[in-house]
């Protein structure tokens, strides 16, 4: 589970000009993006380096609490992602949307499931696990946002199992 203790910092830079453009924001290693949301008066645009979110989105998702450091802000921001935007050809990251979030509010967050165990019918009598879902949609404090929500395939012994959204073992604060 993350915490507000979160170590997931991205720097990020304001953008100069109204006009950059994605192309050659992509040329130089870079992600456009835009800041909005709690305690923000107006909205901010930024420039991030896409390797660096490249690296956050592997380890630890879309759904995760990140501190952005903003330039020459003292106190970095807890956002989480709200959107990303991506190039229609390539599937370069071109745009995206960070949501300035207070700890102590809910938010919901789409937090990705984690399938764990091997389930009988698939292991012993050849069956094919169809996973019909990738994500869930949470609402928890920013602070408690899981990184992944686990569920356990072990319980599939026949072919007419099923797993359902109730079924899901959630933390108590979410």
């Amino acid at each position: 589970m993350i915490s507000a203790e979160s170590n997931i910092l991205l720097n990020a830079k304001i953008r100069e000009g109204k006009r950059t453009r994605a192309n050659k924001a992509l040329r130089e290693g870079l992600v456009l993006g835009i800041v909005y949301g709690k305690g923000i008066d107006k909205n901010i645009p930024v420039t991030i380096p896409k390797i660096n979110l490249q690296k956050i989105l592997e380890e630890s998702g879309e759904g995760a609490l990140i501190k952005l450091q903003i330039e020459e802000d003292k106190i970095p921001k807890d956002v989480i992602i709200q959107d990303i935007q991506h190039h229609s050809y390539t599937g370069d990251i071109v745009h995206i949307d960070f949501m300035a979030v207070s700890l102590e509010e809910e938010v919901e967050v789409e937090v990705p499931l984690e399938f764990i165990g091997v389930s009988p019918v698939v292991k012993d009598m050849g069956g094919i696990f169809v996973q019909n879902a990738e994500s869930v949609e949470v609402r928890c404090k920013a602070k408690d946002i899981p990184k992944s929500i686990p569920v356990n395939i072990s319980i599939l012994a026949s072919f007419n199992d099923m797993i359902h959204l109730k079924d899901l073992a959630l933390p108590a604060n979410i």
